[in-house]
């Protein structure tokens, strides 16, 4: 039960802070996506704790790299690295997008 109820909390959590920060970045509403997906990615994503536990992906990342002294955190900073790079491309392509399709309506 407490095992359900704590992911319970991060969905809330992340969601709460997903409006905080639309809310704070919403005159650049692509940006405000691009911090929510990144965050909601690192605090919603499930990795393998212990005994077949999963805890989102921050926790196990800072847990293997800051408390735990015989883990190597390689394989968890690397997904986390390589989701958030992937994540930036996505946002990036939009952005290079927008702007191409905004400089064809100016120029026609």
């Amino acid at each position: 039960m407490s095992y359900n109820l704590a992911w319970i909390v991060a969905i809330v959590a992340a969601s709460v802070l997903g409006v905080l920060a639309y809310l704070a970045l919403k005159r650049v509403k692509l940006l405000a996506y691009c911090v929510i997906s990144i965050g909601g990615f690192w605090a919603l994503w499930p990795w393998e704790f212990e005994d077949g536990f999963y805890a989102p992906l921050f926790a196990v990342f800072f847990y293997q790299t800051f408390l735990e002294a015989d883990v190597d955190p390689a394989a968890v900073t690397a997904f986390g690295v390589l989701g958030t790079f992937c994540i930036g491309l996505v946002f990036l392509a939009i952005l290079l997008l927008r702007r191409a399709s905004r400089s064809k309506k100016k120029s026609v």
